[in-house]
Formats: C-alpha cells, sequence, structure tokens
C-alpha cells in the first residue's frame, strides 16, 4: 500500500513540475513576443523619423525664395514641401500624409495606418504601424502659424504602435521634434 502512495505521490509531484515547466514556457513565450513587437515598433519609429527629419531639414534648399514658396501646404496632419534633396540642383515636391485607418483592415490593430510619402508624383506607402501624426508651423517668432508663407519652424510629432497586441496591450513608441528648415531662415 505505501508503494501505491509513493507512485501516486510521485506522479503528482511529476504533474506539477510539468505543469510549472509548461507556465514557464508560456510566459518566456510572451515576453519574447512583447520584445519582438517592441524592437520592431522601435525601428519603425527611428526609421520614419530618420527620413522625415532628414526631408524636412531640407526644405527651401535651392528654391529660389524659399521663405515664401518653400512650403506649400501646412496641415495639421501633412506637409507638402518643395526641396532639393539630394543636391542635385533639381527641386523636388514632398508630401507627407496618413492614410485613413481601412487601408490596413487586414491587421489586428485598429488604429494604424499608412504613412505616405509623395515626392514629385511617386507614391510611396509604408505600413509602419502609424497611428497618429501631427505638425504644428511656426513663423518666425515662435508663434503658431497656419501660413505657409510664414512657416520657419515645425514640431512634428507622431505615435506608432505594434500590428499585435501582447497581453491586449499594443507595444508604442512617440517620436516628437522640432525642425528649424535652415533655408527658411536664410535672407
Amino acid at each position: 500500500m505505501s508503494v501505491l502512495i509513493d507512485i501516486i505521490g510521485a506522479a503528482i509531484i511529476a504533474g506539477i513540475i510539468i505543469l510549472s515547466i509548461f507556465g514557464l514556457n508560456v510566459n518566456l513565450s510572451m515576453a519574447n513576443y512583447n520584445k519582438l513587437f517592441t524592437l520592431t515598433t522601435q525601428t519603425n519609429t527611428v526609421a520614419l523619423a530618420q527620413m522625415m527629419e532628414y526631408d524636412m531639414v531640407k526644405i527651401g534648399f535651392h528654391v529660389p525664395n524659399p521663405k515664401s514658396s518653400a512650403v506649400l501646404a501646412a496641415k495639421p496632419d501633412s506637409i507638402v514641401f518643395k526641396a532639393d534633396l539630394n543636391d542635385s540642383s533639381t527641386v523636388n515636391t514632398v508630401k507627407y500624409y496618413l492614410g485613413s485607418t481601412s487601408t490596413l483592415a487586414f491587421t489586428k490593430n485598429p488604429r494604424d495606418r499608412m504613412i505616405y510619402r509623395v515626392q514629385d508624383g511617386v507614391v510611396t506607402a509604408m505600413n509602419l504601424g502609424v497611428t497618429s501624426l501631427s505638425i504644428a508651423y511656426y513663423n518666425v517668432d515662435g508663434q503658431v502659424t497656419a501660413r505657409p508663407d510664414s512657416v520657419r519652424s515645425m514640431l512634428v510629432k507622431f505615435t506608432v504602435e505594434s500590428p499585435v497586441p501582447v497581453d491586449t496591450s499594443y507595444s508604442t513608441a512617440f517620436w516628437e521634434k522640432k525642425i528649424y528648415p535652415k533655408n527658411l531662415w536664410i535672407n
């Protein structure tokens, strides 16, 4: 009888150990997914930030009379500007804007959108998990302006989220920078 109790006790202990190992494996998998989505979100944020900053710092470069003609449209969620982006003496027209949430209906995140970059009519749609984009424009006195011909700097903000939630929340990264295109300040 004691042998039977020993066998049952060993089976119960083995079951507890197996369940503990299984639970640990599930927790490690969730942590791994969370780290993967966090890394992807941060990588997408850095890539978009570098691209936007590279383009926007050149606003007005090689544009005749850049103060009045470099920024073509200054809206809270989009921008259109002129710049010679690659120092080729060819002035490019560039636009950044967000698409609607329906363009990425195949992801589990209901807030993510495509971000579009249009350069001289060539549209590049990027699925980076962007959920918001806002741009505030400032004049020479540092006051908020909506007039494209008075823009001297801009505060760009955007949020990127993972396409899939981990533990019911989305991995999120936020970027914000005030950009002073030097060609808008030159006399």
